[in-house]
């Protein structure tokens, strides 16, 4: 584990993915290039920021699920389990450079204030 900003963050993907898979909606960090799409622009210099984002499962469906890290309308992509995936579930995190604060309390929505 290493810090972001003053929190405790983590990588372990496995551990991720269950938490996800049990309903839990993750609080975490994403590392990209702000400036992405202008690359092969004569101009373009490289803008690497770290945001905080919410990564959650949002749809299961009977052959496949999907994940998705996004924040304030923004998503950073998403990802599904079928076997024509592109990426596997931990190949989808390393890509996003996805660090993940560990859930020391889990409450229902409704109970939460």
């Amino acid at each position: 584990m290493k810090a972001v900003q003053n929190y405790i963050t983590s990588k372990d993907y496995k551990h991720l993915k269950e938490l996800l898979d049990s309903g839990i909606v993750v609080v975490g960090f994403t590392t990209y290039d702000f400036n992405r799409f202008g690359e092969g622009d004569p101009g373009y210099i490289p803008m690497i920021v770290t945001d905080v984002c919410l990564i959650r499962l949002i749809d299961k469906g009977t052959q496949y699920e999907r994940y998705d890290c996004s924040v304030r309308g923004h998503g950073f992509g998403d990802c599904w389990t079928v076997d024509s995936a592109k990426y596997s579930f931990e190949e989808y995190c390393e890509h996003l450079q996805l660090q993940y604060i560990e859930p020391t309390k889990i409450q229902p929505l409704n109970e939460r204030v």
